[in-house]
Order: structure tokens, then C-alpha cells, then sequence
């Protein structure tokens, strides 16, 4: 099995895109196991994604809007705090780096 380290944009973003899908199909059907995988997808694309670029800020808030999803059915409050930290980080990342 090949590892894949930072620096494999295409990879993250096939992880992103499945994630997208499948919270999309949480949200029309409501299956913790959908939203469960995603979050898990977003982790792994994040680990691939270059720190500081676009597309792992983009890939760091997709995590914190499936955190809350998460929370939204499950009413775990570890995935809301979680969310808020993530959310707290990439606020940071995005606007005070400019």
C-alpha cells in the first residue's frame, strides 16, 4: 500500500469530493453512518493537503460544516467543540494572514 503524504492535491480533493456526497446524502436521508465516513474522508484529505494553501482551508471548513451536521443529529457536544476549534483555526488561517 503506497502512502500518501502533503502535497497530493488530486487525491484530497477525490476524498473531498466524496465527502461532499455523501453529506449531501445525509441530508436527505438523516444515516449517522453517512456523515460518520465523511468526517473521516475530510480528515484524511486534510492530512493531504499542503498547510496554508487554499484547498486545505477549504477542506479544514468542509470538516468543521460536517462536525456540526454531526452534532445536529447526534447531539454529541465533543463534535461541536471540535467544530468551533477547527472553525476558530481556519477563521485565523484565512482573514489574518492577509
Amino acid at each position: 500500500m503506497q502512502i500518501f503524504g502533503p502535497g497530493h492535491p488530486a487525491r484530497a480533493q477525490h476524498l473531498n469530493n466524496l465527502a461532499t456526497s455523501l453529506m449531501l446524502r445525509c441530508n436527505q436521508s438523516y444515516n449517522s453512518d453517512d456523515i460518520g465516513e465523511a468526517i473521516a474522508l475530510l480528515r484524511n484529505a486534510l492530512q493531504l493537503c499542503i498547510q496554508g494553501t487554499m484547498k486545505w482551508s477549504d477542506t479544514m471548513f468542509g470538516l468543521t460544516e460536517a462536525l456540526k451536521m454531526r452534532y445536529m443529529q447526534m447531539n454529541m457536544i465533543c463534535d461541536l467543540q471540535e467544530a468551533m476549534a477547527l472553525y476558530s483555526d481556519w477563521f485565523t488561517l484565512r482573514y489574518e494572514s492577509d
